[in-house]
């Protein structure tokens, strides 16, 4: 799955200054399988670094998004000017029911529109300019993770 947020998302040289640890802590965000693999992280983060900048906590957020996203179906996450265009496989595009959607969507207080391009169901999900980049990643964090879970239920 493609994400690009538009979100200051890495490990600074002022929090993780070793390369080579950076590195490591790069392949574990990018391998995560669950919530407890990411819980695990950030312990381990907070055990050898102390508490972590913004910019960390959005890397963690990305990851987790990636991760519940890959198992939701989606093939992109994409932020363009105030919207977040969310766009479904072609087998999650088949995969989920109307109702699904809108249940994954009633998790999120953010103005939603749905669509269909190329064969493809297309969720944008709108931010209101006054909304901080926290609010919004996490109201698209409970979308995602909502739209995953309806994935499992029958339809």
């Amino acid at each position: 799955m493609e994400i690009d947020l538009g979100v200051d998302a890495y490990l600074p040289d002022t929090y993780v200054s070793d390369q080579r640890q950076k590195i490591e802590i790069y392949k574990r965000i990018r391998e995560l399988e669950s919530q407890e693999m990411l819980d695990e992280l950030e312990d381990d983060l907070l055990d050898r670094f102390g508490e972590y900048p913004e910019e960390v906590a959005h890397l963690l957020t990305v990851g987790q998004l990636k991760m519940d996203g890959d198992r939701a179906l989606l093939e992109t996450m994409r932020k363009q000017q105030e919207t977040v265009i969310f766009t479904l496989s072609k087998v999650g595009t088949k995969r989920y029911s109307v109702e699904q959607l809108f249940e994954a969507l009633s998790e999120t207080t953010l103005k939603a529109g749905l669509g269909v391009e190329k064969e493809k169901m297309v969720i944008r999900l709108t931010i209101p300019k006054t909304m901080s980049e926290a609010v919004w990643l996490l109201e698209i964090q409970r979308f995602v993770k909502a739209l995953r879970q309806q994935k499992y239920l029958s339809v």
